[in-house]
């Protein structure tokens, strides 16, 4: 004998934008756990699921533990041991040619779309930086609350490279 239930779902959706600002060519890190929290209560959604996603793509999303101690920096020291794993992998975009990305056609549009000189173009490590750190994660929603803080402080964060709004 099969036993089979009826049930009712209800499926909801919501789209919220966070504008972040990174630190020009500096790898930026953000926690955005309190804007995750805000948006997740002001939904009324209960159980569920939440997906922090980034479209620009030299910018990582991940999820990590709070560190609690800052260097001069002002790097959490987790953060800055991130950071030179991610340097030993894929090294700062530092001189032209470091990287076959912008090449001359890039570069062209770049002037083409109003972008400043060709630098701007110079953020191949953090493109490729992306591609590995990925650029999403999502998160269990369960009785109002999404799982982005344990004891221990793990907090959605937002790594980005390269100038203006992420």
């Amino acid at each position: 004998m099969i036993h089979t239930e009826e049930f009712t779902t209800e499926f909801t959706m919501i789209q919220k934008e966070i504008q972040l600002q990174s630190r020009g060519w500096i790898p930026t890190f953000h926690d955005i756990s309190i804007d995750v929290h805000k948006i997740v209560e002001e939904s009324g959604i209960k159980n569920g699921t939440v997906s922090v996603v980034s479209h620009h793509t030299t910018c990582s999303v991940m999820i990590q533990e709070c560190s609690h101690d800052f260097d001069t920096f002002d790097l959490e020291y987790l953060q800055h041991d991130l950071l030179d794993i991610m340097r030993k992998m894929i090294p700062d975009y530092v001189n032209e040619g470091d990287y076959r990305h912008p090449g001359p056609v890039h570069a062209q549009f770049g002037r083409y779309v109003d972008e400043p000189g060709n630098f701007t173009s110079m953020n191949t490590d953090g493109h490729l930086r992306s591609v590995f750190f990925g650029r999403s994660e999502t998160l269990t929603i369960k009785d109002g609350n999404p799982s982005c803080r344990s004891s221990t402080g793990s907090a959605p964060q937002i790594s980005s490279r390269g100038a203006g709004h992420r």
